[in-house]
């Protein structure tokens, strides 16, 4: 599966990849699925001692109060299901749905993303989402999981109107 360093190349947001491993990791407990895979429970009582053990490249500052506040930039809405253990929802971050991980932005790639729609006719849009289709024909995970992120690249980059080269997704397959 791809590594969350090589993430940066696919045009992928940093952030929601990272979160994604640590939350499918089978070795720690601290931050996990819940409600049946729509959102993501963390324990912020043991999230300060534990994270940078667990899973050191999530967060740069070990304080629960940074991951709540990197989730709220991302769009995620949270509350406090028990005491100390907070559920974070986005409907684009949603268990074995990974093709939708480039749907979850930071507020201002949401607001540029908006304006950019706002400036274009109908058919424009259009012609950006037909031309953004990719058919999955491969069988093991590994070879779905890159042309996942190929597809992603790809539908994230006509969204904002950059072309990609199609060597460069050759080389991510």
């Amino acid at each position: 599966m791809m590594e969350s360093d090589d993430l940066e190349v696919t045009g992928l947001p940093r952030f929601p990849m990272k979160l994604w491993e640590a939350v499918n990791s089978e070795h720690s407990d601290l931050i996990q699925w819940a409600e049946g895979g729509k959102a993501v429970a963390i324990d912020s009582r043991r999230f300060t001692e534990q994270v940078m053990n667990d899973f050191p490249k999530l967060v740069q500052v070990a304080r629960f109060e940074n991951i709540r506040r990197q989730m709220r930039e991302y769009g995620f809405n949270w509350r406090e299901k028990d005491r100390g253990i907070y559920l974070f929802q986005h409907r684009n971050f949603q268990k074995d749905v990974p093709e939708q991980l480039h749907k979850v932005q930071t507020r201002r790639k949401r607001a540029y993303n908006n304006n950019q729609l706002r400036n274009c006719d109908e058919k424009e849009i259009a012609k950006k989402r037909n031309s953004s289709s990719v058919t999955l024909k491969h069988g093991d995970k590994e070879t779905t999981a890159k042309v996942v992120a190929a597809a992603a690249a790809t539908i994230t980059a006509a969204a904002v109107g950059i072309q990609i080269n199609p060597g460069f997704l050759q080389l991510l397959l």
